[in-house]
């Protein structure tokens, strides 16, 4: 191959946004959320609560429901559920 007769031009910058999406049940036994919240309204569920600022604040529980102890249902990924490519200058602010 003779690289002398290659042209090389820019095709731009192309970027790319997605959105993926995770379904966390409540836990089927308290029904406590399946997320760590700071809101006063899910105060009622202890082992969820926590204060304002805590780095657990809208992560999820995990296996264990951190209220009541028993084994939570897993969540279920359902991937990218969105896509869009923006090429040079189109990306919206």
């Amino acid at each position: 191959m003779n690289d002398r007769n290659l042209a090389v031009s820019p095709i731009g910058v192309l970027v790319r946004r997605s959105v993926e999406a995770t379904v966390i049940r409540a836990c089927e036994f308290c029904h406590a959320p399946g997320r760590y919240l700071s809101l006063p309204e899910w105060s009622g569920y202890p082992g969820i609560a926590v204060k304002a600022g805590d780095p657990r604040d809208g992560q999820p529980v995990g296996d264990v429901c951190p209220n009541c102890g028993a084994r939570r249902t897993p969540d279920e990924p359902l991937g990218e559920i969105s896509v869009k490519d923006y090429r040079d200058g189109s990306i919206p602010g």
